[in-house]
């Protein structure tokens, strides 16, 4: 399982989730790992001809639930939904059009696991992007619910103004998070979910955050970002001393870092500045003893 938060600020809409993948054996959650990538761009590629690209952005998605599902939803959707032509000639094409296909797809993958018994290998989906006609963003929910005579499908579209925060992943989680919202803003959504991933009584979220946003000003719109967080540790003179940890899906990838003349570009958000200074000021404390 896992826990992904979907937010919306002005016109970006932000991914965020845990890392850590999980099963349940004797009635226990174990960990299998702590650095699986939850968040994914998928490219969007729309064509009038075989040449012919009017549209190339990249649209977003963020998994909870059975990461053997998950991946093949991503692969198959990277697939699929890069290689989309208008039929006709048309010059237009609605974003809902290409939700239908990627829901489809989603449904297709999720049955065949039912068939051949994994069930649990279920997941749920985010799924953000930006309209080719209109220039207008959307979050849409892939999920399933078990019934009594059977599995449902259903793919439901979020409305910012209804939905502040929108959740999908452990029941647990879920709760706590609402549970905690109260005393945390906007800006420390990140905060609350790093309190779920120490919390060890939420054993299916775990691990390392994880972000991505959607941005009309950026030249894909939807790019994955590393997150910084910090820690102390005695330097080479024995002074403690604060490094930051440039954490993108768990490995560390430090933005100076150039091999052969290449750069990696990568962006990073930095949710935790109150931790770092309080580390910074820690670290005086400590050096002056």
């Amino acid at each position: 399982m896992t826990l992904c938060l979907a937010w919306k600020i002005e016109n970006n809409i932000y991914f965020a989730s845990d890392s850590r993948i999980s099963r349940m054996l004797n009635s226990n959650f174990i960990t299998i790992s702590d650095t699986a990538p939850k968040i994914f761009s998928i490219p969007v590629r729309i064509y009038r001809s075989q040449f012919d690209l009017l549209y190339d952005k990249d649209w977003g998605i963020c998994l909870a639930g059975g990461y053997i599902a998950g991946s093949g939803y991503a692969d198959t959707l990277s697939e699929v939904l890069s290689n989309l032509q208008i039929a006709n000639n048309d010059s237009k094409i609605d974003y809902k059009i290409i939700i239908k296909i990627a829901f489809d797809i989603y449904e297709q993958i999720s049955r065949e696991l039912v068939e051949t018994g994994n069930k649990e290998a279920l997941a749920k989906i985010l799924i953000t992007g930006i309209c080719p006609i209109d220039n207008n963003e959307f979050l849409f929910e892939f999920g399933f619910k078990i019934l009594e005579t059977g599995i449902e499908y259903y793919s439901k579209e979020f409305d910012f103004n209804e939905y502040e925060m929108n959740l999908i992943g452990d029941d647990n989680a879920i709760n706590y998070f609402k549970e905690n919202l109260k005393r945390h803003n906007t800006l420390d959504y990140f905060r609350l979910l790093k309190e779920i991933c120490r919390n060890t009584d939420i054993k299916t979220v775990g691990g390392n955050l994880q972000a991505g946003v959607l941005q009309k000003t950026h030249p894909k719109y939807f790019s994955i970002h590393g997150i910084i967080e910090s820690k102390l540790e005695l330097n080479d003179d024995s002074k403690w001393c604060v490094k930051n940890n440039w954490l993108f899906r768990s490995i560390e990838l430090n933005p100076q870092l150039i091999k052969d003349k290449v750069h990696v570009r990568t962006i990073f958000l930095s949710p935790f500045e109150k931790e770092r200074f309080e580390l910074i000021e820690e670290a005086k404390s400590l050096n002056e003893k």
